[in-house]
């Protein structure tokens, strides 16, 4: 990848201070409590009550929660490969400046694999909202 190209980390550098949030020391923790608590959620719902769509609202939560973790991620690799919004790490500034490319390489992977992670959360949550209940229990595999 071209050191300096900036244009496939689009999405990065255009939502980067909204994505900051993500990665806050408190936030990170409560979204890994929020998370487990919704896997468990869905474990509950799908395998035990039997509710398919209260196991895949639980599901498409989660993974729209970890979509956000990732983008917070790069948007946090992001800035502070810049030194933007107050982050100066000199780890991420010398590796940057050692190997631009891998550096951007691995923003773009997090920065891309954050949005298809939340856009596979908002599908999964309109397909539990939307469709008729007999598919929905048919596809979590509810009789």
């Amino acid at each position: 990848m071209a050191p300096e190209a900036e244009w496939p980390l689009a999405p990065v550098s255009l939502l980067w201070r909204a994505g900051l949030h993500f990665a806050q020391d408190g936030v990170v923790a409560r979204m890994f409590l929020v998370g487990v608590l919704l896997l468990a959620l869905w474990l509950l719902f799908s395998r035990v009550l039997r509710w398919g769509r209260g196991a895949m609202v639980c599901l498409g939560l989660a993974v729209l929660l970890g979509g956000a973790f990732v983008f917070g991620l790069a948007s946090h690799g992001y800035a502070g490969g810049r030194a933007l919004q107050g982050i100066v790490s000199p780890e991420m500034l010398e590796t940057r400046a050692a190997n631009p490319g891998e550096f951007h390489a691995l923003v773009l992977f997090a920065g891309w694999s954050g949005l298809v992670l939340a856009a596979f959360g908002v599908l999964t949550l309109s397909a539990a909202l939307i469709t008729p209940r007999s598919h929905v229990d048919s596809a979590a595999g509810i009789k």
